[in-house]
């Protein structure tokens, strides 16, 4: 083989190196999907460590990583070498002799490729008074009333939203079922839960003109400081609407606002929701100055029940009784009912599932994985439950807490 040969196989070869090495170079979408899946588990794992930590009735501490910084680079070097040695082995002057005839000089391609990804993070502690300030706030009604959707089972919603019942009869009498797993009340609560989703229960956006001020008189509508303050307010938002007290007519300045409200939308059982609560609540009876209050306020005559939702922080806490109660000597289940969304979109027929599975030391697919106290907790990623959109549901409340300035920056850690 002479030498023009041997040079053009080592550019077909160097070439055939270069082009296996160019796909390797870093990608900035294969990297930040890598970012995504770690924070995805990184969020996961540790809703799941703070739900294990609420059963065995530890504090609770989470961790936030506010920025992620990623870097990759590649470094390539080609080139071609050669080595020569005489035709006679150990031979005075082989090698000058080599060189003259070409008879022993061969090319060699070579090719070094070094590649690198660095992911830089900073985590940061949320115990501070911003975080905290959220995370023990009731849920309100409103963004409960977000998350009412066709592919969320009602009963899983509310059960993990709501705390209690608070129901008073005419005579003062008042009956609280509280939604604890451990409680003796806990079937009844959810008895009456189920026979209230049933009859229709569900929430509504109403707009409610709030009363601004005082009422007043004639002569009062004429003061110039009065004048000046409504000439200043936007003419849309504020009315002066006339009122009747005692008899006794006169003016107040009003603002419409939205609110929500629990009422019953039924047509099956209106008559029984007429009865037992008052036509104020019906969904869509907002004429009805009684339907302005959110909870279940009716006239004196009929019971008055009052609903009390959880903030996130208890939900942690009654998500760590469900795993409490799954993890005794005889584990015992929280089921809810509904429908969950089949792959072709359609819904599958009413159906009742465990809420929530957590295992120890399981060997199925999770959805999340934590070490903890020696063992190793796990919720598996299994059909016939409801883990998974309680999981979701959990997350959404917990990042709702997560306001401007509730996660502070902190050091960097590095990651290579």
């Amino acid at each position: 083989m002479n030498t023009k040969i041997l040079k053009q196989h080592a550019l077909v070869t160097i070439t055939f190196v270069l082009t296996g090495c160019s796909s390797v170079s870093p990608d900035f979408s294969d990297m930040s999907q890598t970012y995504q899946t770690v924070l995805e588990k990184y969020q996961n794992n540790n809703l799941l460590l703070n739900i294990i930590r609420s059963s065995k009735n530890m504090p609770l501490s989470f961790l936030e990583i506010p920025s992620v910084v990623g870097t990759g680079n590649i470094n390539e070097t080609v080139g071609l070498g050669a080595f020569m040695y005489g035709a006679t082995s150990g031979a005075s002057g082989g090698l000058l002799s080599a060189a003259a005839n070409n008879t022993g000089q061969y090319y060699n391609p070579y090719a070094s490729l070094s590649l690198g990804r660095s992911f830089n993070f900073t985590q940061s502690s949320l115990e501070n008074a911003q975080f905290q300030k959220g995370f023990i706030s009731n849920i309100s009604i409103e963004t409960m009333t977000a998350f009412t959707k066709d592919h969320i089972s009602k009963e899983l919603l509310y059960t993990m939203v709501i705390d209690r019942f608070e129901v008073a009869n005419p005579k003062g009498e008042k009956i609280i079922a509280y939604n604890n797993p451990s409680s003796a009340t806990y079937i009844d609560f959810q008895k009456q839960l189920r026979g209230l989703i049933d009859g229709g229960l569900t929430t509504e956006m109403i707009t409610v003109n709030m009363p601004i001020g005082p009422i007043l008189r004639n002569k009062e509508l004429a003061n110039a400081t009065l004048i000046n303050y409504v000439a200043n307010k936007d003419k849309s938002k504020v009315m002066l609407m006339p009122v009747n007290t005692n008899g006794v007519k006169g003016y107040q300045f009003q603002e419409p606002i939205m609110m929500a409200r629990f009422c019953f939308d039924t047509i099956q059982y209106k008559k029984s929701v007429i009865d037992k609560f008052g036509a104020q609540m019906l969904c869509g009876a907002s004429n009805n100055p009684a339907a302005f209050n959110p909870n279940f306020h009716s006239d004196l005559s009929k019971p008055t029940v009052k609903i009390q939702l959880r903030s996130t922080r208890d939900i942690f806490d009654f998500l760590g009784q469900v795993a409490a109660k799954q993890m005794q000597e005889k584990p015992e289940y929280i089921y809810v009912r509904g429908r969950r969304q089949l792959a072709n979109g359609e819904y599958e027929s009413f159906g009742e599932y465990p809420l929530l599975i957590i295992e120890k030391d399981s060997k199925e697919k999770p959805i999340a994985t934590i070490a903890y106290d020696g063992s190793m907790y796990s919720i598996p990623d299994k059909a016939d439950t409801y883990s998974a959109y309680a999981f979701n549901l959990l997350s959404q409340f917990f990042n709702l807490t997560k306001v401007p300035g509730s996660v502070p920056p902190s050091p960097s850690v590095l990651i290579k």
